[in-house]
């Protein structure tokens, strides 16, 4: 009945295995550490490579890409160098109890720009009394400090006269009881043209009225010299080739003829006498013919163009007398 149910039901009469009827089969399923040292033996680096990079190969990869980044970046620090960093602010000193001239100069180093107001005092003339804003202050460069200066009997401040137009500069030197001193021009990259570069004696210095000041107007930017234009090479002119002088037939002299010598006449031998008979009968020496020397032929003289000499006709043998 159970089959033809379709129903599967567990035989209450078959013995349960236990819970730990498989733990023997468990154990032996864990890899032991010698198990471990023998696969790896057997298998080879190669398989050791398969299975990934350790992480300590990546740990040092990264250690050594950190380290090249702060060499880099102090290898630019040094080539680039470090440039000067403007202060943002200034810190204001005491200018109380000093000259205007000190604290001019303590001003200029600080960046500070100063304007005096003379008062009478007791003091002696152009010691500072005052200053405004005091000791400690801090200022951006370029900021404006005021100084109460003690002014003696007939002593007046020079008025400030830089980046002035002239026409204003010589207003103010009037204004103030003084009197124009030298004026000059000088170039200047950054003072506009016309406006005043510097002044003698500076500004805030206590003088006399009537004392000369001398200031420089601007002449604007030194004018960069033009480069100028090389000259261009001219072609030399190609030599002109020079004619051959073409081989002239001079006319072979011709031959002038040569005189032969004349040949001299040779002198005919004188007959001898036919002996007379005298009534002697001792006979008459004969004599005996004096032969006649042969001349010598002259050399001939080198062919001169004059026409060649006439032949002079042979000379006739003379005879002699017996």
């Amino acid at each position: 009945p159970l089959a033809q149910a379709g129903v599967a039901r567990v035989n209450p009469a078959i013995d349960r295995y236990p819970a730990d009827a498989y733990a023997a089969a468990a154990a032996f399923d864990e890899p032991r550490p010698e198990d471990e040292r023998d696969r790896r033996a057997t298998l080879g680096p190669a398989a050791e490579r398969a299975q990934g990079p350790n992480p300590a190969v990546w740990l040092a990869g990264l250690l050594a890409l950190a380290l090249l980044a702060v060499v880099a970046f102090l290898v630019f620090q040094l080539l680039s160098g470090s440039k000067p960093s403007v202060p943002d602010q200034v810190t204001v000193p005491n200018f109380v109890g000093k000259s205007i001239e000190a604290a001019s100069a303590q001003a200029a180093t600080l960046n500070l720009d100063l304007v005096t107001s003379p008062q009478e005092s007791d003091e002696a003339a152009g010691t500072v009394l005052d200053q405004v804003p005091g000791e400690g202050a801090r200022l951006a460069p370029g900021s404006t400090v005021t100084l109460t200066v003690a002014a003696g009997r007939g002593s007046v401040p020079v008025p400030n006269l830089r980046t002035q137009s002239e026409s204003d500069a010589l207003r103010l030197i009037s204004d103030a009881d003084l009197r124009l001193g030298e004026r000059s021009d000088d170039f200047d990259p950054i003072v506009p043209i016309g406006q005043v570069i510097r002044q003698n004696p500076p500004a805030g210095v206590l003088v006399e009225t009537g004392t000369a000041i001398d200031f420089v107007v601007s002449r604007g930017p030194e004018p960069t010299p033009s480069p100028l234009p090389s000259p261009t090479p001219s072609p030399s002119p190609s030599p002109t080739p020079s004619p051959s002088p073409s081989p002239s037939t001079s006319p072979s002299p011709s031959p002038s003829p040569t005189l032969s010598p004349t040949p001299s006449p040779t002198p005919s031998p004188t007959p001898s006498p036919t002996p007379t008979p005298s009534p002697t009968p001792s006979p008459t020496p004969t004599p005996t013919p004096t032969p006649t020397p042969t001349p010598t032929p002259t050399p001939t003289p080198p062919p001169t163009p004059t026409p060649p000499p006439t032949a002079s006709p042979p000379l006739e043998p003379s005879a002699s007398a017996p």
